[in-house]
């Protein structure tokens, strides 16, 4: 996904998130004091806490630990059957990441999801099908169950198994108001199993 601006020009979406939800003072200021291991990556790039790489940021209720990898195991189950928490299983974060995250999530939400659902930034998407490239419907954005790989630009839903269903990928974002028009809605129309998203316009 790529970025425009009234005087078009491309920006990868990863910078634009970089900018408007990572890059930000409000969660860099927190860095130096943060102790868990794997935070380095979520301040340089936005990658969720975990052993493995995962950059996908839920669109509604982002979560900053990655089910990529690990079992968290929040209890026991009594030989009746029963679960039985243990909070000292649950996982912990320091104030200082705690703090950085909390202040994450609120510019992702105002500073990033919000402008691609109110039609500020305008996504495009690259359908590996046709190769054709058109703007992303802002509808798209509102659906539920969404998650964005901020990494790569992959827009996916999940089905109930928590598996990819459904992929409008991406790779850059635009700046610079403008109506999507006929092509948003030849988007929308022609969404497929897998497509890019490669800009958005703002």
């Amino acid at each position: 996904m790529s970025a425009h601006s009234e005087m078009p020009a491309s920006r990868p979406l990863h910078a634009v998130f970089l900018e408007r939800v990572i890059r930000i003072e409000a969660v860099q200021r927190e860095r130096a004091q943060v102790t868990e291991e794997y935070a380095a990556g979520f301040f340089d790039a936005g990658r969720l806490l975990g052993e493995l790489d995962d950059f996908c940021w839920s669109l509604d209720e982002p979560e900053l630990f990655s089910r990529r990898g690990t079992v968290q195991i929040l209890g026991v189950i009594s030989p009746r059957g029963d679960f039985i928490p243990d909070p000292s299983r649950e996982r912990t974060v320091s104030p200082a990441m705690q703090r950085a995250w909390e202040a994450a999530v609120a510019a992702w939400r105002t500073s990033f999801v919000a402008p691609l659902r109110n039609g500020q930034l305008i996504a495009n998407a690259r359908y590996p099908a046709t190769g054709e490239r058109h703007d992303l419907d802002r509808a798209e954005w509102l659906r539920t169950g969404l998650r964005l790989d901020v990494h790569d630009g992959t827009l996916f839903t999940k089905d109930r198994d928590g598996k990819p269903a459904e992929t409008v990928g991406g790779d850059h974002a635009a700046g610079g108001r403008r109506a999507a028009g006929e092509a948003a809605s030849k988007a929308a129309a022609q969404r497929v199993a897998r497509a890019g998203l490669d800009q958005a316009v703002c």
